[in-house]
């Protein structure tokens, strides 16, 4: 029906004609109308004006909804300063949601000063509503901020709350708090519950948690078939670590017959989605022909994105294919800058062959000093042969010195 020269439906006549005569609630509904496209043409300014007559009249659904709309620019322009003024009058007159969006303000600076403590402090009334996101805005909190103390113990509790509600994510972070004994008493079996109840809510992170604890023998009876049955389930959910789980037992035949095609091709699909892990081992699969046709430049390709990510295997075989031209173009120099970067990034390995390099002069100047500088980290973390040969440098500067 046509109202005041606009259409609307029969039914908001009523709440028109109350909102006009100055009804805060009226006003609300029909700001929220507006809003969102309900009876009338979706007009966002329109929904403004009605919340801004509300909020007015001290009206906290009024006020929440016209901090969002400070907030987010709807229907007006983009003030946080003002959404931070509305959202805190709402949130004071008890408002959940306006109690959380104000602490969302709090914690991200915008609209005043960047505080994680008066953040927390407008989440915790809000979570005392059971308002969920507010709960895991605290459990997250106390599990992961570096601007506060960590609590185990209130992050396990809000945790909790959420997992009660039947929240999988939150039900796996349980499953791991129990796990790991964090915030709560170990317990493998309740670490199982609780990734169970995620597990079947079709949560990929549950699913392989799940199939480790199955694995591993870690809260029900070593299975390696009913791991294999949860990595799958993640795989097929497109979880990169899934894939790479389920990967590695047709590897090596756990709990499944060994099948290197499907390994190979479900270490390519995990390294695609940036796995580093999956990204070395579809290179290896791809340089030694595994369960794939053997392609040297395919190996070189895997090799170099984990490489990019500092992975130092994958920096110490790329090094290995460039000293002898497979899949690249042979280059010394890359040789050596790979392994060095492999053995900066801890490579035990990496770190006896460069010390060999600089101790022969292979691809580097001979250099004695940064040659025992390699052999000795090398021969530190009990690398056999670098131990073999510091021994025989430490004899050959001895005769050196009686003579």
């Amino acid at each position: 029906m046509l109202y005041r020269g606009e259409e609307i439906s029969i039914k908001l006549k009523k709440t028109f004609d109350k909102a006009f005569l100055g009804d805060a609630p009226s006003q609300v509904k029909i700001g929220n109308c507006y809003y969102n496209g309900e009876g009338v043409k979706q007009d966002y300014k329109k929904a403004v004006y009605w919340y801004s007559l509300a909020a007015k009249q001290d009206n906290k659904e009024a006020q929440f909804r016209l901090g969002i709309c400070y907030k987010n620019g709807q229907g007006i322009k983009q003030n946080y300063q003002k959404a931070h003024d509305w959202l805190k009058q709402a949130a004071i007159s008890g408002d959940a949601l306006a109690q959380f969006h104000l602490g969302i303000l709090y914690e991200l600076g915008l609209g005043a000063e960047k505080n994680i403590n008066e953040a927390i402090k407008w989440y915790k009334p809000s979570a005392r509503q059971d308002y969920a996101d507010a709960q895991f805005k605290l459990a997250t909190l106390y599990n992961q901020s570096k601007d506060i103390p960590q609590d185990a113990v209130m992050s396990a509790y809000w945790y909790a709350q959420l997992a009660e509600k039947g929240y999988p994510e939150a039900q796996t972070y349980l499953g791991d708090f129990f796990k790991a004994g964090y915030g709560v008493e170990k317990d493998y079996k309740k670490a199982v519950y609780w990734y169970c109840k995620a597990a079947q809510n079709n949560y990929p992170k549950a699913q392989l948690a799940l199939g480790e604890c199955y694995e591993l023998g870690q809260g029900v009876n070593q299975d390696y078939k009913g791991a294999v049955y949860w990595y799958a389930q993640a795989a097929r959910n497109s979880y990169a670590d899934g894939e790479f789980a389920l990967a590695v037992c047709y590897f090596y035949g756990k709990g499944v017959e060994k099948d290197y095609e499907n390994a190979a091709s479900l270490f390519i699909k995990a390294a695609q989605k940036g796995h580093i892990p999956a990204q070395c081992n579809a290179a290896y699969c791809f340089q030694h022909g595994i369960g794939v046709e053997k392609n040297y430049a395919e190996a070189a390709r895997w090799y170099y994105e984990a490489a990019k990510k500092k992975d130092a295997l994958a920096q110490l075989k790329l090094s290995y294919l460039y000293e002898n031209g497979l899949g690249v173009t042979k280059n010394i120099s890359k040789a050596v800058f790979f392994i060095q970067k492999s053995a900066e990034n801890g490579n035990v390995e990496a770190q006896y062959q460069l010390g060999l390099r600089f101790l022969k002069g292979e691809g580097v100047a001979k250099d004695i000093k940064a040659a025992k500088k390699w052999i000795t980290a090398a021969a530190v973390r009990k690398h056999l042969e670098a131990l073999n040969l510091l021994r025989q440098l430490q004899l050959e500067k001895k005769k050196n010195k009686r003579v």
